[in-house]
């Protein structure tokens, strides 16, 4: 089993079928992921939301394809450690995956 790293460099802002692997494991291997917020970083530099623009807030590192895995299947991912350095969140009417219930 390989082990990997993948940097916060390697992100996207969405994840679908159209986006090309950026990395390609067997299973059982293990990745190691760093996350960034680039629009976080921005925003303590004097951006505005504005500027930044809500597309590009929230970015995910990967997309990752497991050799093997087809349209449907469920994946078992075991997560070995969590490391933050720093941790914000807001809460805003009507926003997210809540829509209308927050």
């Amino acid at each position: 089993m390989a082990t990997y790293s993948l940097t916060k460099e390697q992100k996207a802002f969405a994840l679908d079928a159209t986006l090309p692997p950026v990395l390609t494991i067997e299973p059982g291997d293990t990745v190691t992921f760093e996350t960034g917020d680039v629009a976080y970083e921005r925003l303590s530099l004097g951006e505005t939301v504005e500027a930044i623009g809500l597309e590009n807030f929230n970015a995910v590192t990967g997309p990752v394809f497991v050799k093997g895995a087809q349209p449907g299947d469920a994946l078992k991912i075991e997560i070995l450690d969590v490391q933050v350095r720093r941790a914000w969140s807001v809460w805003l009417p009507d926003f997210g995956g809540l829509g209308k219930f927050t």
